[in-house]
């Protein structure tokens, strides 16, 4: 598939506002991402990035960038980050639910999740994650920090910085640029959710 420069700059547009535009393909359907998936991403988190500066810390800022940077490595698997709607996958699949690529496809067990999570519907599973029921539109605007406790149960923070993470999945918060260059008040979200 071609695609000609006003379509590029839309994607790219889409992408960098938080409004994933993903082509449909036979791999996807599968859940596995095409190459054109993986070639938009890593072309929109360019142009997401390029130009900017990394946050300008003062010492203490600075200090907990660091400790929160190291502290995300030794948890490795346990602090995670991504889109925030990706979230759900990725904790009723952490669950042992069968969810597929399509989560909403009736053969999966999104709605037992649910039923089971005593959520009456996905806005009202977030909001009992904390993230505010009526801003469910703006979802896809949000990055998600989550962390597992030792007892196994996963703690998140929804915060502004999503273009620092990655668009597709929930990956460890030591892999992506999250922690480099979120702003003062992300930062000290990750430090409260991480125990700091």
């Amino acid at each position: 598939m071609k695609l000609d420069d006003d379509q590029i700059k839309q994607i790219l547009g889409a992408e960098i506002q938080g409004k994933s535009v993903h082509p449909a393909s036979i791999k996807t359907l599968f859940g596995i991402r095409s190459s054109v998936e993986v070639a938009m991403d890593s072309i929109a988190r360019e142009v997401a990035t390029s130009g900017e500066k990394l946050p300008e810390d003062d010492a203490k800022t600075a200090q907990m960038r660091a400790r929160l940077i190291q502290q995300a490595q030794e948890l490795g698997e346990a602090a995670v980050a991504g889109r925030a709607d990706r979230w759900f996958i990725f904790i009723a699949r952490r669950k042992g639910y069968d969810i597929p690529a399509y989560p909403f496809d009736p053969k999966g067990e999104f709605s037992d999740f649910l039923y089971d999570e005593g959520a009456r519907d996905l806005p009202a599973w977030y909001a009992g994650q904390g993230f505010e029921e009526q801003g469910m539109q703006k979802l896809s605007s949000y990055a998600v920090v989550g962390a597992r406790d030792a007892s196994g149960v996963w703690q998140a923070v929804f915060t502004r910085g999503v273009r620092f993470v990655d668009a597709s999945r929930i990956v460890a918060l030591s892999s992506c640029e999250y922690l480099k260059r979120c702003s003062t008040a992300e930062l000290e979200q990750v430090a409260r959710l991480l125990g700091f």
